[in-house]
């Protein structure tokens, strides 16, 4: 899970392992991250959003 709460020594792993050596296939994120996607390598970016009342 990748959002605020994450420490930088995490995200740095998530995101090392994601775009990297690619042994991390899925991100879970908070929009923050999603929006911010800037790999060649990504095929598809699927959102997905809970309504607040």
């Amino acid at each position: 899970m990748f959002h605020a709460s994450t420490t930088d020594l995490a995200k740095n792993r998530i995101l090392n392992e994601f775009s990297g050596d690619g042994s991390v296939k899925i991100v879970v994120a908070t929009v923050a991250f999603g929006l911010g996607v800037s790999y060649w390598t990504i095929n598809n970016v699927t959102n997905y959003s809970s309504f607040l009342d």
